[in-house]
């Protein structure tokens, strides 16, 4: 199997939502797009398409996860999580 390494749309609305509030771009936990085919280390970007596609994680003008392409399954997602202690 030789998919990259990171998370599906829906997995990271579904942690985000569940831990945080639910926005990509907002709060503790925020997402970022993989860009490429894989391969270590994935290219992160904090930015991400202004309209939804079947290769983004969010999209920056509605500020909401991709998850109505092919129901959030394409693995196009990182996430970054901010820790207190």
């Amino acid at each position: 199997m030789n998919n990259p390494a990171g998370l599906t749309v829906m997995q990271a609305f579904t942690l985000d939502k569940k831990i945080d509030d639910g926005l990509p771009v907002s709060g503790n936990i925020k997402a970022n797009y993989i860009s490429g085919s894989g391969g270590p280390p994935p290219i992160l970007n904090s930015t991400n398409a202004s309209t939804d596609s079947n290769t983004t994680c969010y999209n920056t003008t509605s500020n909401a996860y991709s998850v109505s392409i092919n129901n959030g399954s394409g693995i196009n997602c990182a996430i970054s999580v901010k820790v207190k202690w």
